[in-house]
């Protein structure tokens, strides 16, 4: 029997630089990985592009990663980068209010199919756990209002349980951190492509 020779490309796991981030950093899908590797090899400045739909959200400035961001429509989604359209996409979402109004609406189903099509679909939550088990708290819909409110919590958590069983869109639940978890998976993409991970 001929054994199989061929070389996997070696990535480096460096646990110091993880060890003190927050919980739902280390279950991203670039937990752990030195994407700073070979940084002297790769000269990475992504343009990111903002859906014109997309009226609140985030504004990423030109940087050391970050060459600059324009907006225009896009069919799927709120932020890609340009070179990656067809691969990348962040859907955002401001509040646990628009998720509870999104899980009561056919289009959202619709997208979630859409982003099927891409092979790295994230959407991306500025609300926490929290904030999800404890709807309407922090949602933004007046206290006076909560009695009118036909959700829960707990229905708002499991119908997050099954969005991740059925389609592969990755939900994180970033609370604050949302911008930066956004700009981390800018530099994961194109430092490796869209071959990382076949």
């Amino acid at each position: 029997m001929t054994k199989n020779t061929q070389k996997i490309p070696k990535i480096e796991v460096i646990r110091s630089k993880t060890e003190d981030l927050p919980e739902f950093l280390k279950f991203a899908d670039f937990e752990k990985i030195d994407y700073h590797q070979n940084d002297s090899k790769i000269d990475v400045k992504n343009f990111i592009i903002k859906d014109s739909r997309e009226k609140c959200g985030w504004d990423f400035i030109k940087g050391e990663y970050i060459s600059g961001m324009e907006i225009q429509g896009l069919k799927t989604g709120d932020y890609t980068i340009k070179g990656f359209e067809k691969d990348f996409v962040i859907e955002r979402k401001g509040s646990t209010s628009e998720i509870a109004q999104n899980i009561f609406q056919e289009r959202f189903e619709k997208e979630l199919i859409r982003l099927e099509k891409f092979k790295y679909p994230y959407l991306i939550c500025v609300f926490d756990f929290d904030d999800l088990i404890n709807f309407p708290i922090n949602s933004g819909i007046p206290p006076n209002l909560w009695k009118k409110v036909k959700t829960t919590g707990k229905y708002l958590v499991s119908a997050f349980m099954r969005y991740q069983v059925v389609y592969k869109t990755k939900f994180i639940l970033a609370g604050s951190h949302g911008m930066e978890i956004a700009e981390s998976l800018f530099k994961m993409i194109t430092r490796h492509g869209v071959n990382y991970g076949k």
